[in-house]
């Protein structure tokens, strides 16, 4: 789901997307006119369910709250892995103006290797985003700062705590027969390493 969303949502989406050979699937559903349900899965045996609620104000300024249930393999050791899970809670307001919005958020991340400690910790993310949108098409921008923190013995000094920066640009297009898509550029770096870029393309089909 984009980081910055428009203040009319619909109904249903499914959500595609491609990125480092994997492919990426998702499905919300609004259960009322201000919340709704996701469902994710993808290709590298990652799935996930969540929650999302929202409040507009007549100030065109929303707050929206998210929670989101995950699971993936982590491989250890070659074939041998265990089964990693997260809860995530992601809390933002934004603020829209006439052709763009801004967006500032935080996330918290709790993840657990069902005892075997390995990557169990938490994550904790600041961002902010700037959309720009076009009679046909949008661009926007998102910087992130996240510190990924280890419970376990073997990463658990405080050397192993990890910060990342992440800069994200994405250009898409206005809906096409009910087709949303977009492409995306991503430039990572986390402390004391070079700085890594990739891409995903995607889009949305709205119900």
């Amino acid at each position: 789901m984009s980081l910055l969303l428009s203040p009319a949502m619909a109904s249903a989406n499914m959500n595609v997307s491609y990125s480092d050979n994997i492919l990426e699937l998702g499905y919300s559903v609004d259960i009322k006119d201000d919340s709704y349900l996701y469902l994710g899965a993808d290709s590298a045996n990652w799935f996930a369910v969540g929650y999302g609620h929202a409040y507009m104000f007549e100030n065109y300024v929303r707050l929206s709250g998210y929670y989101e249930y995950s699971q993936w393999d982590n491989v250890l050791l070659g074939d041998f892995g265990v089964r990693t899970n997260s809860h995530l809670i992601d809390l933002s307001v934004t603020k829209f103006f006439p052709a763009s919005s801004i967006k500032f958020g935080g996330k918290y991340e709790l993840i657990d290797d069902s005892g075997w400690e390995f990557e169990a910790g938490d994550k904790q993310v600041l961002y902010t985003g700037y959309s720009r949108y076009f009679e046909k098409w949008y661009a926007s921008a998102t910087y992130t700062h996240s510190l990924r923190q280890y419970d376990d013995e073997m990463w658990g000094d405080s050397d192993s705590d990890y910060r990342s920066n992440e800069l994200e640009l994405t250009l898409g297009w206005n809906q096409v027969w009910k087709v949303s898509p977009y492409i995306k550029g991503t430039a990572f770096r986390m402390y004391g390493d070079n700085t890594g870029y990739s891409w995903s393309v995607g889009g949305s089909v709205s119900f």
